[in-house]
């Protein structure tokens, strides 16, 4: 047996090295082509910035008004609860026989949005000495 063939059977015991480097380089060169030309990912959320409206708002708890979003408890006189989120937008005039839904200057105080003209508000109450609790959902 010559040194040619020795090297070109047994391979010295690297074969299975080689074949794990190249797995892995093929590996790497792979996600290294998917994230470069991968698109990002589009908002799921419709009106995020909550600036569309249907009705601009002139009084708390008028969530309704607010485009693409739905309120899952609507107030009515059958339910013993509701859902009673605010809707602030930038549209509305101040009042003083209702409550003030204008931005930056709320009911709550004073509030500049993150982005856009209108945000909205939520409250939620957990009173453990007393059966009663109050929670408003968006």
């Amino acid at each position: 047996m010559n040194a040619y063939t020795h090297a070109t059977i047994g391979f010295n015991g690297n074969y299975y090295y080689i074949i794990y480097l190249l797995n892995y380089t093929l590996n790497i060169l792979f996600l290294l082509f998917f994230s470069v030309f991968s698109l990002g990912q589009s908002n799921l959320i419709l009106n995020g910035n909550f600036e569309e409206y249907w009705i601009c708002p002139d009084d708390a708890t008028q969530i309704e008004r607010c485009k693409y979003v739905f309120n899952p408890l609507p107030f009515n006189d059958l339910m013993p609860f509701s859902s009673t989120s605010d809707y602030y937008n930038a549209c509305s005039v101040p009042s003083s026989t209702t409550s003030s839904v204008d931005i930056p200057y709320t009911m709550n105080g004073f509030q500049i949005p993150r982005s856009g003209s209108g945000m909205l508000g939520f409250l939620s109450i957990e009173n453990t000495y007393s059966s009663h609790s109050h929670r408003e959902y968006v």
